[in-house]
């Protein structure tokens, strides 16, 4: 009968046998499976409710803008490293101009998305700073030619409208009537103070 080994030399052999079987398993796991992208799946309605904009469109231009490596040589967030010009046809969600720019890019290991400038596009993006940003996880589909949206989709804002909308005639001249009010009165009391 072969002696018992004391319980510090068991713990000890124990610790070896944990690393080295940690060390196997994390070189045997390859790295896109350990960072891989895992998306709920959802309808282009429930995609819309959580997006900030949703349109459809198609790419027209694209330019790499690189990627900061984010914690760890990560890339950042979704990977996005490209930002993807879209001539917009018609708008579901947010007050969408005739192009926008979306920053996306990247592989889907991180949910990046690469839009193909091939196809119209139903895009649902998230706006923080006044950039449009999406990726894999935001619920983005190819539209098929012919076949219409799965939402419906209004008219998107021309530029041109946005630029002359001010106040209406009749409230512009409103309010320089009470302006011009207000000064009357200010120095009709300010002569009645003096006399």
């Amino acid at each position: 009968m072969q002696p018992i080994a004391p319980p510090r030399r068991l713990a000890s052999h124990m610790r070896i046998l944990l690393s080295v079987a940690l060390v196997l398993g994390i070189s045997v796991v390859p790295l896109e499976r350990a960072a891989a992208c895992s998306c709920m799946q959802s309808t282009p309605v429930e995609a819309a409710g959580f997006a900030d904009a949703a349109f459809a469109g198609t790419v027209v231009a694209q330019r790499d803008v690189g990627a900061e490596p984010g914690p760890i040589g990560l890339p950042p967030p979704m990977g996005a490293t490209t930002v993807y010009t879209f001539a917009v046809d018609g708008v579901a969600k947010g007050p969408i101009a005739l192009r926008v720019d979306v920053l996306a890019g990247g592989d889907g290991a991180g949910c990046g998305m690469s839009f193909d400038a091939e196809h119209r596009w139903l895009v649902f993006t998230t706006i923080a700073d006044g950039v449009h940003t999406s990726g894999l996880c935001s619920g983005n589909v190819i539209l098929e030619p012919g076949v219409a949206a799965p939402l419906e989709l209004a008219a998107p804002v021309d530029a041109d409208e946005n630029a002359d909308a001010g106040l209406p005639v009749p409230a512009a001249v409103i309010l320089a009537a009470v302006a011009l009010m207000v000064v009357a009165s200010w120095l009709a009391f300010r002569r009645g103070r003096v006399s």
